[in-house]
């Protein structure tokens, strides 16, 4: 179990691998079997594409003339769907601790009026 804390986990230490827990362990190794599947995929999404992009029509002239008649415009798309899916938490995030601080003002307000301080 320490080895491999050292070595899949990124344990920086033997002593932060020895406090590990079993629960903590086993997240760990599930968190490093599912990178790398994610590894595995992207390496055959490169395959993928690296045939795409070579591919030709039946004169022998390329499919794909310019990067972005393969890609288009996919990657901007995806950077934006990325951005809003995460702005939307910290838009939420922020109206939450705005809340925390009202009321945490009004409590402070009716601790100063009661107590008099």
């Amino acid at each position: 179990m320490l080895v491999e804390a050292l070595r899949f986990f990124n344990a920086k230490s033997l002593e932060e691998a020895k406090n590990m827990t079993l629960a903590e362990y086993r997240i760990y190794s599930e968190v490093y079997q599912l990178k790398q599947l994610d590894r595995q995929r992207d390496i055959y999404e490169q395959a993928w594409a690296n045939q795409a992009a070579k591919a030709t029509k039946k004169s022998g002239k390329p499919y794909y003339r310019k990067f972005d008649d393969f890609f288009g415009n996919e990657y901007d798309k995806q950077v934006r769907k990325v951005m809003a899916s995460y702005q939307g938490a910290f838009d939420k995030k922020a109206a939450e601790e705005l809340h925390r601080q009202k009321v945490l003002e009004k409590i402070k307000a009716n601790m100063k009026e009661f107590y008099g301080k």
